[in-house]
């Protein structure tokens, strides 16, 4: 739905979708996760959009602590705008 929105003309999107959501400044999208063999590393991408010029990309890995818990290991962004 939000890649129709803005498929022909992102400006345009940008005031469909502030009509649509009007209480909602951006919004975020993520790749499947990719887990490592034994399910301790975890790798997915994230985007962020909040305007027709204002928005990025970047690959995040994540692993878990001695407690289970995920952990940001890295970040590495790979464009903005």
């Amino acid at each position: 739905e939000l890649k129709a929105t803005f498929a022909k003309d992102p400006t345009k999107g940008w005031v469909e979708f502030h009509h649509r959501y009007p209480n909602v400044r951006s919004y975020f999208a993520f790749s499947p996760i990719v887990y490592s063999a034994d399910g301790a590393d975890a790798l997915f991408w994230a985007e962020w959009y909040c305007g027709s010029l204002c928005a990025g990309g970047e690959a995040v890995w994540v692993a878990r602590d001695a407690q289970g818990r995920w952990q940001f290991r890295r970040k590495v962004l790979f464009w903005i705008s």
